[in-house]
């Protein structure tokens, strides 16, 4: 670590802002805001040691550093998110696929509103506080959620097909009378056109149908059916019978769909509820959007996360990348599984950009508690996972109890030990370890004690710590290339303070070693009189169960290893008797001093008079 850039902290300002890590090649790497510039910066090099490896690996590439100081934390987020879509840096948080994302763009800057869908988003519309611009409504990550959409707008609303040619003709005449007649659209024709082609309707007419698609798009679906059933009665006033038929069709399908999407919130309530999985160096996020009671869509969403950092500051640049994508229909509640770390900066600048106040919150019951769930649901299934959904999630919510109940600010690698022998003797110790919830197989090591004669459980286990803690075992890739944020050990308040002799108290600061007593499965912490007592059905004790267990069974399993190579030392000492004799012994009576107490008889079973009188001798 000689070698690695250190910048001059004295130079940082305290003040908010934004920081930049440049690369070998002078290229923007990593993209930061702080509150505090110079106490942000600094605690990646003052605790390089307890950063995690990706951070670790990201701080060894610097060789530059360059900051931005802003007058509020608000402004740091908005200049961190404008330099982030411009330099793309490999370690931040960053839209997968946004460039294919689509809009459904509607040109109310136009004498006949254009609708139609767009991949690109113009900044100046989206800049502009006209009553009259170009309004985009999005994105539509699902390849064919755009065209599902303008099709159930066409059938809904009376659009013009020819909206585009009547507005080439006008900006032409730049006088409507000039307009000559045009043959009608095609929807004209199947009675969902106006007739504003061919001059049946005004422009002033269309341009309300297109307000109404608008406010539809934007989630105002309150007043859409008394719309629809006063042009009903307007067409059959005109004795247009065939149409009005076809719209109460419309009309009818519409409140199939509405019931369908009815879900128990208020009516007036605008919501998003946001589904986070993280998975690797990839994070998914589902959307659900519920308006006037209904849940309108979904989106699911696909973020690279390069460094592992804690849930809080992963939602944080989540909401960002997302909503800065999101240019119409803001909600008012973004309801989250895990709070941003800086809620405050976020609320404002989506206020800012909604026009009215948003808050984000996280649910602990009721309606919006089950309506999370659902999205969390949609992430899980979105991520292709070969485990079962509700395991996942359990899995999640397990190790967000456990990291609370810890007091850590990461849990991804928890390690569990556990101590076998037989009588005294064939002592053994076994490590396991969970990664992300998950049994990592690959990273279970066994030990056989050494330095511990007869029975002292205490001591062996001791053994085994110090042997997993020492500078050969630290450095070695076969046990981690990191430390574990925690450990779990079978026992109460005896065994935990018997373990914690042998570690370090530099150690003690970085692993949270804690004890699980089995009788009532009490979890004992260092420095705490009082045990903590987890429900039954909680999911974090469940696993600390499964963990526990997995540590016995895997030291008993090389107990039994040794002690069948033992028996077959023994028996391979005895003259007469070959391997495949051997092996019937054992498998016939257990073991070698059962054979032993054998009868003549029985060992005739097996052995042959010769064979029998050489093992009686």
């Amino acid at each position: 670590m000689t070698n690695i850039f250190v910048p001059e902290l004295k130079k940082v300002p305290g003040s908010p802002g934004v920081y930049l890590m440049y690369g070998a090649t002078d290229r923007v790497i990593y993209v930061g805001k702080a509150i505090n510039l110079r106490k942000r910066v600094s605690s990646y090099w003052k605790q390089l040691g307890k950063q995690s490896v990706k951070t670790q690996a990201l701080i060894k590439q610097v060789v530059r550093l360059d900051f931005i100081a802003t007058d509020t934390e608000s402004e740091a987020l908005i200049l961190e998110n404008e330099l982030i879509k411009k330099y793309q840096p490999q370690y931040n948080v960053l839209l997968r696929d946004d460039k294919t994302f689509q809009y459904i763009r509607i040109g109310l800057d136009q004498k006949f509103p254009e609708i139609n869908s767009v991949r690109r988003v113009n900044p100046t519309d989206i800049k502009s506080r006209d009553p009259n611009r170009p309004r985009y409504f999005g994105p539509y990550t699902a390849g064919g959620a755009v065209k599902n959409t303008l099709k159930l707008l066409t059938s809904i609303f009376p659009i013009c097909g020819k909206a585009h040619e009547l507005n080439l003709k006008f900006m032409r005449s730049d006088s409507l009378s000039d307009l000559p007649t045009v043959a009608p659209c095609l929807n004209y024709h199947l009675g969902r056109c106006l007739g504003v082609c061919v001059g049946k309707a005004t422009a002033d007419d269309y341009r309300r149908v297109m307000d109404e698609v608008t406010k539809f798009l934007g989630g105002d679906t309150k007043n859409i059916i008394k719309y629809l059933r006063a042009r009903m009665s307007q067409l059959s006033a005109e004795r247009r019978f065939e149409e009005a038929a076809r719209l109460r069709d419309r009309i009818n399908s519409l409140e199939q769909l509405f019931e369908q999407q009815k879900v128990s919130r208020p009516k007036d309530l605008e919501q998003d509820f946001l589904g986070l999985l993280i998975e690797g160096e990839k994070m998914i996020i589902s959307r659900a959007q519920v308006r006037g009671g209904r849940l309108l869509g979904q989106q699911t969403f696909v973020l690279n996360a390069p460094l592992k950092d804690v849930e809080a500051s992963l939602m944080s640049q989540a909401i960002i990348s997302i909503y800065d994508k999101v240019f119409e229909d803001l909600p008012r509640e973004i309801i989250v599984p895990v709070l941003p770390e800086d809620p405050g900066a976020i609320e404002k600048w989506l206020s800012a950009r909604r026009g009215t106040k948003v808050v984000i919150s996280v649910p602990q019951k009721g309606p919006n508690q089950k309506l999370l769930s659902l999205a969390q649901r949609n992430a899980a299934q979105h991520s292709g996972s070969l485990l079962d959904v509700d395991e996942r999630l359990g899995v999640k919510k397990a190790l967000v109890e456990l990291r609370n109940l810890l007091r850590l600010k990461k849990l991804e690698r928890l390690e569990a030990y556990d101590i076998s022998h037989l009588g005294g003797t064939h002592t053994v110790g076994s490590m396991v370890v969970f990664k992300d919830g998950k049994p990592d197989k690959n990273s279970y090591r066994r030990f056989r004690i050494k330095t511990v004669p007869g029975i002292d459980d205490y001591a062996a286990l001791g053994e085994v710590i110090t042997r997993r803690l020492s500078p050969e075992r630290k450095a070695d890739k076969r046990f981690a290339v990191s430390l574990p944020d925690a450990v779990l050990i079978d026992g109460g308040k005896g065994q935990l303070s018997a373990v914690l002799k042998h570690v370090s108290k530099d150690d003690q600061k970085k692993i949270r070693f804690f004890g699980l007593a089995k009788r009532e499965e009490e979890i004992f912490l260092p420095g705490k009189s009082s045990s903590t007592i987890l429900p039954r059905d909680s999911v974090a004790l469940q696993m600390l169960q499964r963990l526990r267990d997995e540590a016995h069974r895997f030291a008993i399993s090389y107990q039994t290893v040794l002690k069948a190579k033992q028996l077959v030392g023994d028996t391979e000492r005895l003259s007469g008797i070959g391997a495949a004799t051997r092996k019937k012994l054992v498998k016939q009576f257990g073991s070698l001093s059962a054979a032993r107490r054998a009868s003549e008889s029985e060992l005739s079973q097996v052995l042959s008079p010769k064979q029998i009188q050489s093992f009686r001798s």
